[in-house]
């Protein structure tokens, strides 16, 4: 099961996340948090874009 809370900034969804950790982990239930912001995730995805090659024939651009 993956459980994603997003937000804005400072509405409070570290500490909900750690909260929700802690009542899986006691029913029992493996927990991970993993915190990203939005400027971590494009830097990686456009990275990862930039690894791939471009299929020969692509109808559409890959950068």
């Amino acid at each position: 099961m993956i459980i994603a809370l997003v937000g804005a900034t400072g509405t409070g969804k570290s500490g909900l996340s750690l909260d929700l950790a802690e009542r899986l982990a006691a029913r029992g239930k493996r927990a991970e948090v993993v915190n990203a912001d939005a400027m971590q995730f494009i830097a990686a995805w456009t990275s990862a874009r930039r690894s791939c090659p471009s299929p020969s024939g692509a109808a559409y651009p890959i950068t």
